[in-house]
């Protein structure tokens, strides 16, 4: 006799049904064996989804025993993410090792009704940028809407699940420092579609860690290019706007280098008064102008380190090749890229100047109306303010022996409980601004102009808060800033582009392994209008065995197109004197 002497049949699913992605699928039918005077037994039952891995059934007698051997077989199959047609194969063994008989079964797996996918607005004054993959898994970052610098009060990200049905989503979330909190737990949402829109909504009973939204909706809008040549030409200093006095050339510069000749501003004569810093003082007779010699700009000069001086440096390739606005106003002679390069070819620094405000209010009375903020201003407020160590200065700015230009530094009390944080000279830093021509003085160094952020490189050599772990901010050689946190073997992440997110955003999560590797999926987010929106694995080792100690990440394999492979530690909390490393000499010009 020839063929299979055993036969398997299948009660569910039955062919043609429709699933949800991801959702569980009750499988089991009977396989039976050959009787006679050499009966034959079934004795395993195997299935296969889309030719990948074998799933064992679980057997069980036929009762009453009919005449001819039988057992009953019993799986779950969980179904594939990907919509379409898939095919599932039902396998029975004999145990004599003869051959076996398959049935294949066709299903479908629909796409999804709903999808969370895009920028959502919260109760708790956050924007929350989710990812719906079609395994059915949620990724999102939740920034607090802070202004120019977002998430300055919270960041957090999520990883979790929709339920089959659709109706629901739960998972872990987790702030990182970004922000000024650091909590962590569980979150339950219900999804609802109704008389009051769509919306998630917080389940109270199945959420931990003291989670602040409770509502959300799909209202939030993807970040859009930033136009800086409009933007520097609206923004108001004492005499003209700050484009016409400093033409930008290359936004969202991140450069590192070191720091020399510290010094504080020159402030208006109401030091606190706008209408005072664009030139206006109230009188009986109305507004009156009122000029001074200053600008409120505090000031540094820049000696790039690139890549070749510095793990993780400048990449000067780059830096000389993208990136440069291309439009050339009107009172270049040249190219931007090639004007600012005659000028560093000269003086082999640049000088960088943080704003006092960057509002486009002007004239008598609008400089008292609401801020209409547009750049980063060190005396502005929460994320329109330019960052110290990821915290914003808010006009917490002192300078120290102001009159002795060898040992004046400036003091910012921008840390947890006032805690200063200094910029001297010698300082190792990384200065992330616009690059702009002095255009209102001749024969001078090319300006980062406005300066967005300072973040200080720690000495990791000297004494550290405890315990000491891999969380805290680092630098990618994509240029991006990451915000790493880890909770036991768990680490979690956020990356953001040099441009605040508009060409990448992406969230890992991941654990440590027994060996100290990191081992996690990575997701990109919908957060910039023509931002990367891709994902994959990522595997990572570092510098020293002991993991709790790295510096340094290195990426060891990777999926998806992952465009950062090194990351260096900037430093281990946001608003923490850094003790910062000294460049090795101050250049001459």
């Amino acid at each position: 006799m020839t063929g299979p002497l055993v036969g398997i049949t299948v009660l569910q699913p039955a062919s043609g049904t429709i699933v949800l992605p991801g959702q569980s699928m009750t499988c089991s039918g009977r396989a039976t064996g050959h009787g006679g005077l050499q009966t034959t037994l079934v004795d395993r039952v195997v299935l296969n989804l889309d030719r990948g891995s074998d799933i064992e059934a679980n057997l069980s007698p036929v009762v009453p025993r009919p005449a001819v051997p039988a057992v009953n077989w019993a799986a779950s199959v969980a179904a594939p993410g990907q919509p379409g047609p898939h095919d599932l194969t039902i396998t029975a063994f004999p145990d004599d090792g003869g051959a076996p008989a398959s049935v294949t079964i066709g299903f479908t797996v629909q796409e999804p009704t709903i999808s969370l996918t895009g920028v959502w607005e919260c109760d708790d004054g956050g924007l929350y940028y989710l990812r719906q993959s079609p395994d059915r898994s949620v990724i999102w970052a939740g920034l607090h809407d802070s202004g120019f610098h977002k998430g300055l009060d919270f960041t957090n990200v999520f990883h979790g699940w929709l339920t089959a049905d659709g109706r629901a989503l739960a998972g872990d979330w987790v702030d990182v420092p970004r922000g000024a909190t650091a909590n962590s737990g569980t979150l339950a949402v219900g999804i609802l579609d109704d008389a009051d829109g769509f919306r998630l909504v917080r389940v109270d009973d199945e959420t931990t860690g003291g989670f602040g939204g409770r509502v959300w909706r799909p209202t939030g809008s993807l970040l859009e290019a930033q136009d800086i040549a409009d933007l520097a030409g609206r923004v108001q200093r004492y005499d003209v706007s700050l484009g016409h006095n400093n033409p930008p050339c290359r936004d969202f510069t991140v450069m590192w280098g070191g720091v020399w000749q510290p010094t504080g501003p020159t402030l208006p004569p109401i030091p606190d008064s706008y209408c005072s810093f664009v030139g206006w003082k109230p009188a009986p007779i109305g507004w009156l102008p009122w000029s001074w010699d200053g600008d409120g700009d505090f000031s540094f000069n820049f000696t790039p380190l690139w890549g070749t001086d510095f793990p993780n440096g400048t990449d000067r390739n780059d830096f000389w090749s993208n990136g440069w606005v291309t439009e050339q106003p009107s009172e270049f002679s040249e190219k931007p890229v090639d004007l600012i390069g005659s000028q560093f070819q000269q003086f082999q620094l640049f000088h960088c100047e943080a704003a006092m405000y960057g509002r486009e209010n002007s004239g008598p009375e609008d400089c008292e109306a609401a801020p209409r903020n547009l750049l980063p201003g060190w005396n502005e407020r929460s994320g329109w303010s330019v960052l110290i160590n990821g915290r914003p200065v808010e006009g917490r700015l002192t300078v120290v022996n102001p009159d002795d230009e060898e040992n004046r530094f400036l003091s910012f009390a921008v840390g947890p409980d006032e805690q200063t944080v200094e910029l001297h000279a010698n300082t190792f830093a990384r200065v992330t601004g616009v690059v702009a021509d002095d255009a209102g003085h001749d024969g001078n160094p090319p300006e980062f102009h406005p300066v967005y952020a300072i973040d200080m490189l720690q000495d990791f050599t000297m004494p550290r808060a405890q315990p000491v772990t891999l969380s805290g901010v680092w630098h990618g050689s994509d240029n991006g800033t990451y915000y790493l946190r880890q909770i036991g073997h768990e680490l979690w992440w956020l990356g953001l582009s040099r441009d605040q997110g508009r060409s990448f955003a992406n969230v890992f999560h991941g654990t440590i392994g027994p060996a100290g590797g990191l081992d996690g999926q990575w997701t990109d987010l919908p957060m910039g209008a023509d931002g990367a929106f891709s994902g994959g694995t990522l595997l990572l080792g570092g510098d020293q065995a002991d993991l709790q100690l790295l510096t340094t990440l290195i990426s060891t394999g990777q999926t998806g197109g992952f465009g950062a492979s090194t990351w260096t530690k900037i430093y281990d909390s946001p608003g923490v004197p850094a003790s910062p490393w000294p460049p090795a000499s101050e250049p001459s010009a």
